[in-house]
């Protein structure tokens, strides 16, 4: 990947998505890129009733959000901790945020933010350990600005699985 642009390299959907519901799944907004990107793959193609998962959000990824929605078809609330997810899921996107260090730019990964990337997957895993999150589900993190802060793991699954204690064939 040169770019660090979002792109669709494999679809198995039709060219018409109206009348159909989808789930867009991503478990930590950071920048919104590749959020916004899938969001509007499904809108070019007629899709009208999208909902975005998030687990963790970036203030940045939700302004990158807002920005190339407007109003947005996807209603984000910010919620300070996970238990308040539950009461507003059914009228907004929940997101708990974590602050980035430096100014979040779609498609550039930038070394002052690796501490909140890390941040971001030992909250969510922590979560999960106490069972406040039903699953985690990873997007794919720039391990090359990781390594410049000492990231210790060859990817994220490694680093899952020393956080959970489970082998990382496992996780």
């Amino acid at each position: 990947e040169e770019t660090l642009q979002a792109s669709t390299y494999a679809t198995r959907l039709p060219d018409d998505l109206s009348v159909r519901q989808f789930f867009v799944l991503d478990p930590m907004l950071a920048t919104g890129g590749t959020l916004v990107a899938a969001i509007t793959f499904l809108l070019d193609r007629g899709a009208d009733d999208i909902t975005a998962i998030c687990l963790l959000a970036a203030p940045e990824g939700l302004a990158t959000m807002e920005k190339a929605f407007g109003s947005s078809p996807v209603p984000v609330q910010v919620v300070s901790h996970a238990r308040q997810a539950g009461d507003i899921f059914r009228s907004a996107l929940p997101v708990l945020p974590v602050p980035l260090p430096a100014p979040a730019v779609p498609g550039r990964p930038d070394q002052a933010n690796a501490s909140a990337v890390v941040a971001s997957i030992e909250q969510a895993t922590k979560l999960a350990l106490v069972r406040g999150v039903g699953g985690i589900v990873t997007n794919p993190i720039n391990k090359a600005a990781l390594y410049q802060v000492g990231f210790a793991y060859p990817g994220h699954t490694e680093f899952l699985a020393a956080l959970t204690g489970v082998p990382g064939q496992e996780i």
